[in-house]
């Protein structure tokens, strides 16, 4: 029995390290948020409060989306494929980085409705947001 179509974002589309996943298979994405590192600066000399200085590399974090899973696919072949990654919203604006798929994790399902699955990619460039 084929899913329904489900109301998502038109013209949302991704591709990873060349493979593109259409709109219709795309539910809903967070964008990498970005964080450092604290390192402790405090010594046996502090007499106030704990220092703390920022790190020089910052961590990308994870681009995370859910999609539609599709009967007989084999995500364990798409866990850890590397590559540029670029996200293009409806309103064209994009999205871009490098990454690896870091997992990919099916959900129950409802009887009627479609199988879908959460897929994290971990982001290892510093993210580019291009407006439309």
């Amino acid at each position: 029995m084929a899913s329904p179509e489900l109301d998502v974002a038109t013209g949302l589309s991704m591709t990873l390290a060349g493979t593109s996943i259409s709109s219709r298979e795309i539910e809903d994405f967070t964008l990498p948020a970005c964080e450092i590192d604290e390192v402790p600066s405090s010594h046996q000399g502090t007499t106030e409060c704990l220092t703390f200085i920022p790190a020089d590399l910052f961590d990308g974090g994870y681009f995370e989306c859910s999609v539609h899973h599709m009967q007989g696919y084999d995500y364990f072949a798409d866990v850890g494929i590397s590559g540029a990654c670029v996200v293009t919203c409806p309103s064209g604006a994009t999205v871009s980085f490098t990454g690896f798929i870091k997992a990919y994790t099916p959900r129950s399902s409802t009887l009627n409705g479609p199988m879908l699955a959460d897929v994290r990619i971990r982001v290892c460039s510093d993210p580019v947001i291009v407006d439309a």
